[in-house]
């Protein structure tokens, strides 16, 4: 097989049916797709590859290994278990991590960069216990600063509605895109069938697009807005069987994924994140945001003269309140939307 073959700008492949599932109660973590036990064996290793791409919030993870994730939160990154297990401590499940890089590329091609003595602390999901065990792959990062430059459209949404809604699920990760290894560290995406889901993990067929070393943590995002504020992502990439001697899955290869939705409220203990349930304002699909913010501070101006409308309104974010930039509004809501009516100026608290 040709090393970089299985990638292509055509790639897209649709699934081969939509799943039937009810939405459970607490954000749809109970849906379920399969009878009894996951139909494949225990013999898989963590990896991903696609085509070339930018996307929000997705973040190159290197430790003792190169990994994947995806930011929810100007402080948080989630990833899988098996990409920080060897930074921390023999026997340890969390902990401050010096030798750790991580990388932001912004959409426009800046690339900011936090390093383990700015701040990163480490927490592996209780029952972590292999990249085999896809249920329990799972960690958080926490810095101690925001991301320098990222706005509330550099965080990604978790998705909690039922699995069975979309007809699409795309991989992003920064692995390898060849067989025997190499063209790692650039941002490539490909989708694969769904197979099977349950309440905490669920199963993909590799046909076409193909999972690879370095994909680990990668985010399965079941819906991208074109305008690029929304991602919404329902699980992590967790493993696959490769090839034998190589860098990437097989044809068909089963993939498995850590489902995001039965987590929602450990990630908010374990970080301090406000994470809240919302309607999602472009598909009315459940979701979950997260963020540090508590309190969000605008004026309404007038486009043309710029003059204050009214006093500053003071928002409670708890709410779940998700239309804010915390910026100067005026380009997008004066110029871009074509209104020329009012706009937005935001602080966040």
């Amino acid at each position: 097989m040709p090393g970089i073959a299985y990638f292509s700008r055509s790639l897209l492949v649709a699934l081969a049916a939509s799943l039937a599932a009810s939405l459970a109660a607490c954000g749809g973590a109970g849906d379920g797709g399969g009878a009894g036990a996951e139909p494949i064996a225990e013999t898989e290793q963590p990896v991903r590859g696609g085509t070339e791409t930018t996307r929000i919030g997705v973040v190159e993870i290197i430790t003792t290994t190169q990994c994947s994730g995806v930011m929810i939160s100007p402080n948080v990154i989630l990833t899988v278990g098996h990409c920080l297990v060897g930074a921390l401590p023999s026997g340890a499940k969390s902990g401050v991590v010096d030798a750790i890089s991580i990388q932001y590329k912004f959409p426009d091609g800046t690339t900011r960069e936090v390093a383990g003595d700015e701040g990163v602390s480490v927490t592996l999901w209780p029952s972590y216990t292999s990249p085999t065990d896809a249920a329990n792959d799972f960690a958080v990062i926490k810095t101690n600063g925001r991301w320098t430059g990222t706005k509330s459209t550099d965080y990604a949404y978790i998705y909690t509605d039922t699995m069975g809604a979309y007809s699409r699920y795309q991989l992003y990760g920064y692995g390898h895109n060849a067989f025997g290894g190499g063209g790692d560290g650039v941002l490539r995406t490909g989708t694969m069938e769904v197979d099977w889901f349950g309440s905490h993990h669920f199963i993909l067929i590799g046909r076409g697009a193909r999972a690879c070393r370095g994909d680990s943590g990668g985010p399965w995002t079941v819906y991208e807005s074109t305008s690029g504020s929304e991602m919404h992502v329902a699980g992590l990439m967790s493993s696959v069987v490769l090839t034998p001697g190589g860098y990437c899955g097989a044809e068909g290869a089963n993939a498995r994924a850590t489902r995001l939705s039965a987590k929602i409220d450990w990630i908010t203990q374990t970080t301090g994140a406000r994470c809240v349930q919302m309607k999602s304002q472009t598909t009315s699909r459940l979701v979950t945001r997260c963020f540090d913010y508590t309190t969000l501070k605008r004026t309404v101006r007038d486009c043309r003269t710029k003059a204050a409308l009214g006093p500053e309104q003071t928002i409670d974010l708890s709410t779940g309140y998700g239309n804010y930039k915390c910026g100067n509004r005026y380009q997008e809501q004066c110029v871009d939307d074509g209104s020329a009516d009012s706009y937005y100026v935001e602080s966040c608290q």
